[in-house]
């Protein structure tokens, strides 16, 4: 099999040339969390007929991970983290991002964080999230709103990847990046 990971960084042209040869090319859901990973590793077990060994496989690495998973889900419980955000880049939250890492949301929520979305919005349009899940809204329309908004937030970290960002560091918050975040289940 030839593996594609979806949003792969790979040229499109790449994909198109190997689909010409005798093997077959895969695309799979990226592997980041526990039901991102099964789901990946499932679909390759599955075109390469071994779907009862992959089963049995998972079985023991799932009762050898999950203990420690459940574990920390539970410290997770009642931490917030947050996102500071833009009309253009809320969406991407639950998106795998190309070039830039896992979906940050689901993995968030699957492992137990309740998110706050700091929302840039300056016309006060509104914006849409989905609800039944532990995310929390606020809208901020200048600078200084947003200090406010990152000030006194319940949450503990604010999702950035500029190395050093001052905005959280005055603010007294820690800060999370996308490389904080590897595929499979030791991710």
């Amino acid at each position: 099999l030839q593996i594609f990971c979806e949003a792969t960084s790979y040229q499109a042209k790449l994909h198109e040339i190997l689909a010409k040869s005798p093997r077959p090319v895969l695309t799979v859901k990226a592997p980041y969390g526990i039901e991102g990973t099964r789901e990946c590793l499932s679909s390759i077990a599955k075109a390469a007929g071994k779907e009862h060994a992959f089963e049995a496989a998972w079985g023991r690495k799932i009762a050898e991970v999950g203990p420690v998973w459940d574990s920390m889900r539970r410290q997770a419980a009642g931490q917030r983290l947050a996102f500071v955000v833009a009309d253009t880049t809320l969406p991407r939250l639950w998106g795998l991002r190309h070039g830039q890492g896992p979906p940050l949301m689901n993995m968030l929520q699957e492992m137990g964080f309740g998110v706050d979305i700091i929302y840039h919005d300056p016309h006060a349009e509104g914006v849409d999230i989905p609800e039944g899940q532990d995310i929390a809204l606020t809208v901020f329309r200048t600078p200084a709103e947003l200090d406010e908004a990152l000030r006194t937030g319940a949450f503990r970290a604010v999702y950035s990847d500029i190395f050093f960002d001052w905005r959280l560091t005055s603010a007294g918050k820690a800060r999370f990046a996308s490389k904080d975040f590897e595929m499979g289940l030791d991710g």
